[in-house]
């Protein structure tokens, strides 16, 4: 039976295992990243590590969840918030997104390593719908706002929702597209979503 501990204490095991966690799979990968090294790395018993993340895959999908949350939310409120909505400031933020994403260790080694394949073996399909449904949430929050704007008014909020994680999915294809083609290309992608919102605003 894992050791008890104070609320304190747990939550300053949860942020070491985040932290070493992160450290190791943006170094070695998820893959080669085992039970062993995490408690090792985190200074505490094997049967601790199980008490806040039933496996290291589970791990590994709470730091990317909260990234992900960070350069969201970064990113949207030095583009987004305060702001007129316009193709510069919409390009901006999903050009940002992608170029914080490109430039992160971890999310790297994610897709040299192909970690997303095992994490969809690895955790369990309710683990991975309610990941799913947290970015449509984030997603969604955003639609509502613009639409209520005038923009977007004959979208569908999960056509909305689906539009940006295929954005997030083509990293996974980043060398069939070609490693020299795919940011310019997505700069090129990320114009024509900017002025299809943009141009889709009905004056009310």
């Amino acid at each position: 039976m894992p050791k008890s501990f104070t609320e304190k204490e747990d939550k300053q095991i949860r942020e070491a295992l985040m932290a070493k966690g992160q450290e190791l799979f943006s170094t070695i990968g998820l893959r080669k990243t085992t039970v062993d090294d995490l408690v090792k790395s985190a200074g505490i018993a094997k049967g601790s590590l199980y008490k806040f993340f039933p496996s290291k895959e589970i791990l590994y999908l709470e730091i990317l969840e909260e990234i992900e949350s960070n350069v969201r939310t970064s990113m949207a409120a030095a583009n987004l918030e305060g702001k007129e909505l316009s193709r510069e400031s919409l390009k901006a933020f999903l050009s940002d997104i992608v170029i914080s994403i490109d430039k992160n260790p971890i999310l790297l080694k994610m897709f040299d390593e192909k970690a997303l394949e095992l994490i969809m073996r690895k955790i369990p399909q309710e683990r991975i719908e309610k990941h799913m449904e947290n970015d449509s949430k984030w997603f969604a929050g955003l639609f509502r706002s613009w639409k209520e704007e005038g923009y977007l008014p004959n979208t569908d909020e999960d056509v909305f929702s689906a539009l940006f994680r295929s954005v997030f999915i083509l990293f996974t294809q980043k060398e069939a597209i070609g490693k020299d083609l795919f940011l310019p290309a997505m700069d090129l992608l990320f114009d024509f979503i900017a002025a299809g919102i943009i141009d889709s605003r009905e004056v009310k």
